[in-house]
């Protein structure tokens, strides 16, 4: 089967995290957060609902985790928190999804029509779909970032001179 996996965010990332949160008055148990579990982060958020800069510390939370891929092996999903997932929903969206039909009815519905070699060799091919579907998820989201950042770019050159409020959320050296 493929899953849509979601590891716990790396040491690192968590550090980094402790440093940026340090500096804001947000309440937060700040040794919970050394072993991260996704009730942590829930709780992060429902503390500090009334804090003026609670889209900041979500903002804060979401950077600091892992980027959602697709695998064969079930480690679950920690932003989810939810142990075995995969996406479902219709295939014209995602080739994961297709590939997750797919598997439901070689499998379920028409089992007697695929011999257990088809099963086998479509079943042998899923890490690799989902390495590749992975990589595809990742350069679609970095094309629409750079048409998103193009056409900030494009609607602010009209604005050049006009001063706008705004929140610095991260500075990166």
């Amino acid at each position: 089967f493929i899953y849509r996996i979601h590891e716990k965010p790396s040491l690192k990332k968590i550090e980094d995290l402790i440093i940026e949160l340090k500096k804001w008055t947000f309440k937060i148990d700040f040794n919970s957060l050394k072993n991260p579990t996704s009730k942590i982060f829930a709780k992060c958020i429902k503390d500090n609902e009334q804090h003026p800069n609670i889209q900041l510390l979500s903002k804060l939370l979401l950077k600091c985790m892992s980027k959602a891929k697709y695998s064969t092996g079930n480690i679950g999903h920690f932003g989810l928190a939810i142990h075995d997932y995969t996406h479902f929903t219709s295939p014209i969206r995602r080739y994961p999804d297709l590939i997750v039909h797919r598997l439901f009815w070689m499998f379920y519905f028409n089992h007697e029509n695929f011999d257990e070699i088809s099963r086998k060799n479509f079943t042998n091919e899923l890490e690799m779909l989902c390495e590749a579907c992975t990589e595809k998820e990742i350069r679609a989201l970095e094309i629409e970032r750079n048409v998103n950042s193009f056409k900030f770019c494009q609607y602010m050159s009209r604005r050049i001179g006009q001063q706008f409020n705004g929140v610095i959320s991260f500075i990166k050296p």
